[in-house]
């Protein structure tokens, strides 16, 4: 039995990344619903950041269907900072696939940031979140990054 759940589970992500749409399966179980966890998310991401959404246009550019959109493109402008510094405009990419982090005009997000290309990309998967209901996971960043070798980068830093 434990033989044929880990040929499913293999299975499964395996279709998941030949199909290039983000699924979040657990990697022990495959049940869909895997949430990165938090530390593990902290360490691998380039940039955590507060920003507004200013901005959002879809596009076509990786569409196999000529009217489907692929990406939504969002322009988003940073707050501040908890770890990592960049301009205080960004340009994050989200596909258009099961695993997408959604953002709407006018919300503000506490996003895990990693560069892609020109863009910053959001993990899906992640702990991303709107705030004000984020504010949990923006305060247990802020402890972690307060430990005594926490990941690099400035701490809160405040943009006018």
């Amino acid at each position: 039995m434990a033989l044929e759940l880990r040929a499913i589970v293999g299975f499964l992500l395996c279709c998941a990344a030949v199909s290039g749409s983000a699924v979040c399966l657990d990697p022990a179980t495959a049940q869909s619903g895997y949430r990165q966890p938090l530390a593990e998310e902290l360490r691998s991401t380039e940039l955590v950041a507060v920003g507004k959404v200013f901005r959002e246009r879809s596009s076509r550019e990786l569409a196999r269907d000529p009217n489907a959109v692929s990406v939504s493109l969002y322009r988003v402008r940073v707050q501040h900072w908890v770890k990592g510094r960049s301009p205080k405009w960004l340009e994050v990419k989200v596909e258009n696939d099961s695993g997408r982090y959604n953002m709407s005009v006018g919300e503000v997000h506490l996003l895990f940031l990693n560069k892609s290309g020109r863009d910053f990309a959001i993990n899906g998967c992640g702990n991303s979140s709107v705030l004000p209901v984020g504010e949990p996971t923006l305060a247990a960043v802020r402890a972690a990054l307060a430990q005594p070798g926490a990941a690099p980068g400035p701490k809160d830093q405040k943009r006018p």
